[in-house]
């Protein structure tokens, strides 16, 4: 650095004394054409005075011709200026340099010094690379790993089914299974028409454990055994079942074919249930369904138009009657 300072303040005396060599040449210039313009006016003067032309308009027109004093008093004056700036740098680096000296073992120092940081450097950006490098492979077996946990959790939820499955086909569970879904799905069909039935007010429904049971609307929405129904009612529930199995049955076998026989004890029931069982029957009607009854009931004959009576008459056996020919 002290070297560097030393070689800018001899160019700067070099300068300065180039500068000096010029001002020194420019005044002498000058010097010699001041000398040479002071002649010229004397003779001009002289000549003046012996010059027929004594007009002052004369004089002003002589007098009015360009010199170049003034120009090169310019070019003087910017050459001070220079001097000025580059001796005031002079004297700043002369106070820089001011007790300072060269040391070539500090010089050498300080270029150790620089080539150990450039290998320090140069070791700090190879670690940095090896990080990166690292932090990709990391991020690779990251997500080599997530995608392993993925896989491991699709095969756990699928062991999860087959050991659901396994304990279903142990001995009768999956027969349960699929009959629990079943009565429930015949239930939710038959409701279509129980609750028509009674009006809104019973439905049935399945608990967890199989057994068929029914909302009771009437007692707010509360649940009871479906043992709990009246004739009327129990034969109404039992009715929407089986027209519900039947119409499963159907679906499953593509069949048109819509008839069926019910063989119910009506003989049990009191005369409001067998009313409402013959309302039950009578609506099917209007459901273009053929249902058979086999009954003892006497009343059903004045309900239903249509019917074969059987009787037993000692040794002629069973007797068929039908209505149409009575």
């Amino acid at each position: 650095m002290f070297k560097m300072y030393e070689n800018k303040i001899k160019e700067t005396r070099d300068e300065i004394n180039r500068i000096s060599g010029i001002l020194e040449t420019e005044r002498r210039r000058r010097d010699r054409q001041l000398l040479k313009k002071i002649e010229l006016l004397t003779g001009i003067n002289t000549k003046l005075d012996a010059s027929p032309f004594q007009e002052i308009e004369t004089i002003l027109q002589i007098l009015q011709k360009p010199i170049q004093i003034e120009a090169i008093e310019k070019e003087i004056e910017n050459h001070r200026i220079n001097i000025g700036i580059i001796d005031k740098e002079v004297s700043e680096l002369r106070t820089q340099a001011e007790g300072k000296s060269f040391d070539p073992l500090a010089l050498q120092a300080l270029n150790t010094t620089i080539e150990d940081l450039k290998n320090r450097n140069e070791e700090v950006i190879a670690t940095i690379g090896a990080s990166r490098r690292e932090s990709q492979t990391i991020t690779t077996k990251l997500e080599e790993k997530k995608n392993v946990e993925e896989a491991l959790a699709a095969l756990r939820i699928r062991g999860e089914n087959i050991q659901t499955l396994s304990k279903l086909f142990r001995s009768m569970g999956f027969v349960n299974y699929v009959s629990f879904a079943h009565l429930r799905q015949l239930c939710h069909v038959a409701n279509e028409r129980f609750m028509r039935l009674t009006n809104g007010m019973l439905q049935l429904g399945v608990t967890d454990e199989g057994e068929l049971l029914v909302t009771d609307y009437f007692n707010n929405g509360r649940s009871r055994s479906i043992k709990t129904l009246s004739g009327g009612q129990t034969f109404q529930a039992a009715l929407s079942l089986a027209l519900a199995l039947a119409d499963s049955v159907h679906q499953a076998a593509h069949s048109k074919q819509n008839f069926f026989f019910i063989d119910e004890g009506f003989g049990s029931q009191d005369k409001e249930s067998l009313r409402m069982i013959f309302q039950t029957l009578q609506s099917l009607r209007k459901e273009n369904r053929i249902v058979g009854i086999i009954s003892h009931v006497e009343e059903l004959k004045t309900e239903i138009e249509v019917y074969l009576q059987v009787a037993q008459q000692g040794e002629r056996g069973s007797i068929i009657t039908e209505s149409w020919r009575a």
